[in-house]
């Protein structure tokens, strides 16, 4: 939940020379995805508490760059997650020519150095080691199929994934 403004049309982009550190892209991003999970909570059958839905909030809105001691477990949470899940994406980067290996190295690094915790620090080098060895053996082919597992919603949720012309996954 995130990250679920990225999955809505006309939320803030980046430009490939912007920092992956961008605070404005950062900050617009973390208060549209707020904004987003805080509707959802208030929208169902059973709304939750207010105290509820405002810390959900706060931890949404600080999910990019920590702060105190859930966020920072949050924060840690989405790099390793990109780097153990995603890691295909910057190795397609590389090999559509959105960035040049070392832009997406750098993309790699800053996912482990933005963790505060040191105990995900140690989690996330031998993730980080494994992605950069990706982005040189990167076949489109795995990418397809990784981004097809990445788009199963039944997957995404713990269930074995939908299998290949199934009729999607929604």
């Amino acid at each position: 939940m995130h990250d679920a403004e990225r999955h809505f049309p006309g939320g803030p982009s980046g430009t490939p020379d912007a920092p992956f550190d961008d605070p404005d892209y950062l900050f617009a991003h973390s208060i549209r995805s707020a904004d987003v999970v805080e509707q959802w909570l208030r929208s169902g059958d059973v709304v939750p508490e207010e105290e509820f839905v405002q810390q959900v909030r706060r931890l949404v809105l600080r999910h990019e760059i920590g702060g105190g001691v859930e966020a920072d477990v949050l924060q840690a949470a989405d790099s390793l997650s990109f780097l153990e899940t995603l890691s295909w994406l910057t190795a397609e980067w590389v090999t559509s020519g959105r960035y040049p290996r070392a832009r997406a190295v750098e993309k790699l690094r800053w996912s482990v150095e933005r963790i505060r915790l040191p105990e995900a620090v140690a989690a996330a080098l031998p993730l980080y080691d494994r992605a950069v060895l990706e982005l040189d053996q990167f076949s489109t082919a795995s990418s397809a199929s990784r981004r097809r597992l990445a788009g199963d919603s039944r997957s995404l949720l713990g269930h074995p994934a939908q299998p290949s012309g199934s009729g999607g996954t929604r």
